[in-house]
């Protein structure tokens, strides 16, 4: 039997995760024990603990001191200390029978499991290397996870040649597309009336779904820009449904605008702390285009034939499908573009290549190598 740990640091690889965990779980081939970051327990970002299947074996981490905990640089510093002390004191028992450690992507909470692992010899096994995200330190995070790993799972080629550039060689790294995608072929249907039900809002000819995240290596309020992006929303009439960014350095700056605003524009805001990967991916059949600077935008709505309105340049480096316009911050710029994209009614007949992060089930990829691996071993 193979025992295998998984990390989950909130909303962000929780929801990119699950299939892959209900499938281990369900694998008598394999032990699965999930450890799980205090950040799915802030209620500003919907409290989405509730949201993790109960019948994985969890722990949670931190344990020390995490409530009420602003983000900030000094606090996000703290978690990680946190972190590391209670991986090497109240889990290190647990963490030293396992076989291996599943981490996806780039957030701070995993470098506390990769430092540890890494020293421990315990294989690393990474989902989401190679991406660049130039203006966000989630760039340095995930690099030094590719780094220190033992296998790799990349969402694309052009990535994948990026994971082996790094290593200097392509030993145990394998493209298996974006673990989202088999959510996508999978999504219940729900008419547009039921949609626009359940998510709180009117009848609209203009509506978009903003996901707007602090750029953490520039030196800009994070509260501003959003006030600027839905200032220019609400003189254009769009309907906007926002959600909670991460919980990163100005998130909570975001979050006093957004609920600002909310209240000033009752009817044409709705405040969507977590909408749950379902009901997000659901929504991308009906808004008229998606809106922000989160990586979500520039994966999932290729595949609906969605516009993508990316703002600022927290995505600088990351692959750009046809249906993505970047823009500045810009109040004017902004305004431009989205009334371009308000008017463009020939985009989805030119819209090509939806396919760059594949279009089969990568989990089940995945679990064949990562038995290949410790077969092997």
């Amino acid at each position: 039997m193979i025992r295998i740990g998984a990390v989950t640091t909130s909303r962000a690889d929780y929801y990119l995760l699950e299939i892959l965990l209900n499938k281990i779980e369900a694998d008598p081939a394999f032990d699965l024990s999930l450890f799980v970051c205090q950040g799915h327990t802030d209620k500003n970002r919907g409290n989405t603990i509730a949201d993790i299947n109960p019948k994985f074996k969890i722990d949670m981490v931190p344990t020390t001191g995490y409530k009420n905990r602003k983000a900030n640089n000094k606090q996000i510093i703290k978690v990680i200390t946190d972190s590391l002390n209670d991986l090497n004191s109240v889990y290190a028992a647990k963490l030293k029978n396992i076989d291996g450690i599943i981490l996806l992507g780039d957030r701070y909470e995993l470098l506390p499991f990769a430092i540890y692992c890494m020293i421990n010899c315990i294989p690393i096994i990474h989902l989401g290397g190679g991406e660049d995200t130039f203006n966000a330190y989630d760039n340095c995070i995930r690099n030094y996870i590719t780094q220190v790993a033992s296998v790799h799972f990349t969402t694309n080629e052009l990535y994948k040649s990026n994971v082996c550039r790094m290593l200097g060689s392509a030993k145990n790294v394998f493209n298996t597309g974006d673990m989202r995608i088999t959510k996508i072929f999978e999504l219940q249907h729900i008419t547009k009336s039921q949609w626009l039900k359940t998510v709180g809002i009117q009848k609209s000819n203009k509506i978009t779904l903003l996901t707007y995240h602090p750029v953490t290596l520039e030196e800009s309020d994070p509260g501003f820009q959003m006030r600027t992006i839905l200032d220019v929303f609400m003189s254009m009439n769009i309907t906007t449904i926002v959600t909670a960014p991460n919980l990163d350095t100005g998130g909570d700056s975001i979050i006093d605008v957004i609920q600002e605003y909310q209240a000033k524009y009752p009817k044409s805001i709705v405040f969507k702390e977590n909408m749950g990967h379902e009901l997000y991916l659901q929504s991308m059949n009906f808004v008229t285009f998606l809106s922000g600077n989160s990586s979500s935008g520039m994966i999932e709505p290729a595949y609906f034939c969605l516009p993508t309105l990316n703002i600022g340049n927290r995505q600088e480096g990351r692959y750009r499908t046809e249906n993505i316009t970047d823009v500045s911050n810009k109040p004017q710029d902004i305004g431009s573009a989205t009334r371009k994209i308000l008017m463009d009614t020939e985009f989805k007949t030119r819209f090509k290549n939806p396919f760059f992060y594949g279009k089969n089930n990568p989990s089940d990829e995945i679990m064949v190598k990562i038995k290949e691996y410790f077969d092997a071993g």
